[in-house]
């Protein structure tokens, strides 16, 4: 009998020791009410730097296998930008050769991104469709990141416009909204790190009418995920597939998805 309570005892402690050891390693990657603090969870230094490995994915959000590239993301220089100081980076492939630029900013404890994805879809579908749409904004600074609110509007215009070519009338609700995802931990550099996600969703909604007075529904949704580790920075992004309806037509606007690989932000 006493053989079996100490045994007891002794599973009693491995099980406790096994919980504190779980706990007590969780708490070395940081509390999670850190993730507010976008400070500690996009820690943007001169050093920055991340390897990603990037996918592109088709209609169903599979990936096409010939697609996987490695490019590297590093802050190369600061400007002030609409009045707001910003991080500039360059996206660079393994050739050295800039694919594109993005531009952060931090400032009230929010995380803004210098925007210019709707330019960019709408350009490709003047190509696809051989017209010429009524809807541009420019580049924008939008709210991103806000640790604070579970939701939030960071753009919105009503359009009311004429085609040029073919002639018809364009209108609708243009936006861009913000909200707040999920936390899940993403293992990188042999760590567990904490990421919060945070979704930009790019939407319109109205209808074409042509000559003959048909209206014909117009519709779209662009959502962006992205993950922010804490003391590291995005570890993950992800664009949904999804399609572009415009008159009869229907336009496929492929995603994609990286995930870090290696980072430096000492």
């Amino acid at each position: 009998m006493i053989i079996g309570i100490f045994s007891m005892k002794k599973t009693t402690l491995i099980i406790f020791l096994a919980v504190s050891l779980i706990f007590s390693c969780k708490e070395e990657i940081g509390n999670l009410s850190d993730l507010k603090d976008v400070k500690k969870i996009f820690p943007v230094t001169e050093n920055y730097w991340f390897k990603y490995l990037y996918l592109i994915l088709d209609k169903s959000g599979k990936h096409f296998e010939d697609s996987n590239t490695v490019i590297l993301m590093k802050v190369v220089s600061t400007e002030t930008l609409l009045n707001k100081k910003s991080y500039v980076f360059h996206i660079i492939d393994t050739l050295g050769q800039c694919l594109f630029i993005q531009k952060y900013s931090i400032e009230n404890n929010k995380i803004y991104i210098y925007s210019n994805l709707i330019n960019d879809l709408v350009s490709e579908v003047e190509s696809y469709f051989s017209v010429n749409l009524p809807i541009k904004i420019g580049s924008k600074w939008l709210l991103m990141a806000d640790p604070i609110k579970k939701e939030w509007i960071t753009y919105l215009n009503n359009i009311d416009s004429d085609f040029i070519n073919p002639k018809c009338r364009i209108v609708g609700k243009l936006w861009v909204a913000g909200n707040q995802g999920s936390v899940k931990y993403i293992n990188i550099n042999d760590q567990t790190i904490p990421a919060k996600e945070y979704i930009l969703v790019y939407q319109f909604k109205g209808y074409v009418k042509n000559e003959k007075n048909e209206i014909f529904k117009t519709n779209f949704a662009i959502k962006l995920h992205t993950w922010f580790g804490l003391n590291a920075g995005i570890l993950e992004s992800f664009v949904e597939p999804t399609y572009v309806d415009l008159h009869f037509l229907s336009f496929p606007y492929g995603g994609y998805k990286d995930k870090v690989i290696k980072f430096n932000i000492k």
